[in-house]
């Protein structure tokens, strides 16, 4: 592979619905055979996450991470001189649990800090398609980024944010992709906001198998380059091993095309440049 570094992956220690629960060492196994040299892991913390257990509604943090730490540091040592785990997190950030994130990570030595969107407080349930009667892509990527910019301001402790078109894959619309054209100044903000911070997003790979587009497209990637963004991270945000590494180079030769001469690894939470 040309991409050697994923820089969204989770494992079993995400206990978060959509995972599938995949122990890390199928996940590493795997990224060796495909040629990469690391493996952000980036379990999910998300606070006030609803979930299903034996019939109840749970709301809880999603990784036990003391003990997804340790397990990592062991891996670190196992698989030395063929792959390193990266230890990460994916904070899902809402109005309600900040200070709660702030408090629960804090003391850890992660090398990757991701902020995600998952659920919009107050408002429709987007991953259901009855949610979007009435509304257009614009509509809710409006409400989406303004969002994301409001709830990273206010919790400032992250790296990159994630999959900033989320919702493209539950729209219920014959073509789902979200285009910069769908809401061209709350990405400018988000942008904007993006280079005043020091911070940077993501080109999440997740949905082009399936769908057939990134998250985000080549029209959004080349706005962020002609606002100054440099900071941009690859990740496949497989749930599983089997997703490891998925498109990771296809997403690469996208981001030449919109202008990038470089992506970003992060480590020590330090961004490091490496050349497409």
């Amino acid at each position: 592979m040309r991409i050697k570094y994923d820089s969204h992956v989770h494992s079993c220690y995400s206990q978060h619905p959509s995972v599938d629960k995949t122990p890390p060492r199928e996940t590493l196994d795997r990224a060796i055979g495909l040629g990469l040299s690391r493996v952000y892991f980036s379990e999910h913390v998300d606070m006030d996450y609803p979930y299903a257990l034996e019939s109840a509604v749970v709301y809880d943090p999603c990784v036990d991470l003391p003990a997804y730490e340790e397990n990592l540091h062991r891996m670190e040592q196992e698989y030395a001189g063929r792959i390193r785990p990266m230890f990460g997190v994916e904070v899902g950030l809402m109005d309600t649990n900040l200070e709660r994130t702030r408090a629960y990570v804090k003391g850890y030595q992660f090398q990757q800090v991701l902020a995600s969107l998952h659920i919009l407080e107050n408002q429709p349930n987007f991953h259901k398609p009855e949610a979007w009667e009435g509304k257009t892509k614009g509509d809710v990527q409006r409400l989406y980024l303004e969002t994301m910019v409001r709830l990273t301001k206010a919790y400032g402790d992250y790296d990159c944010v994630t999959h900033i078109t989320y919702y493209a894959r539950n729209c219920p619309f014959p073509d789902k992709e979200i285009r910069y054209a769908d809401a061209p100044e709350h990405f400018d903000l988000l942008f904007r906001h993006l280079k005043e911070s020091g911070k940077g997003m993501e080109v999440n790979t997740s949905s082009y198998r399936k769908f057939g587009f990134f998250l985000p497209g080549i029209e959004i990637l080349r706005r962020y380059r002609e606002m100054g963004g440099e900071i941009i991270t690859i990740g496949s945000d497989a749930h599983g091993a089997g997703k490891v590494g998925d498109d990771l180079d296809l997403a690469a030769e996208m981001l030449e095309a919109a202008g990038f001469r470089y992506y970003t690894i992060f480590e020590d939470r330090k961004p490091q440049f490496i050349k497409l």
